[in-house]
């Protein structure tokens, strides 16, 4: 599911390769917070204790370190 988190990546990164990096290096921390601490939504998804709620939660952390990841670079850093 990390690879959820780079979805936003916009090909114009390839030009700066700093700020892709920074995208990058965001997305995976983003991930790792959301997978660890399970806040909310994806916390539920983990406590179903099934295969499906595994996989649930780590695609659940994705998509909100991917959403994320994409205000936080839009917004606070271009």
């Amino acid at each position: 599911a990390l690879q959820l988190t780079f979805l936003l990546i916009h090909q114009n990164y390839f030009i700066d390769v700093n700020l892709m990096l920074i995208h990058l290096f965001l997305s995976f921390a983003l991930f790792r917070f959301f997978d660890i601490t399970k806040p909310w939504i994806i916390g539920w998804a983990d406590r179903m204790k099934t295969g499906f709620g595994v996989m649930l939660d780590d695609i659940l952390a994705g998509f909100a370190a991917a959403g994320i990841g994409w205000l936080v670079i839009k917004y606070l850093i271009i």
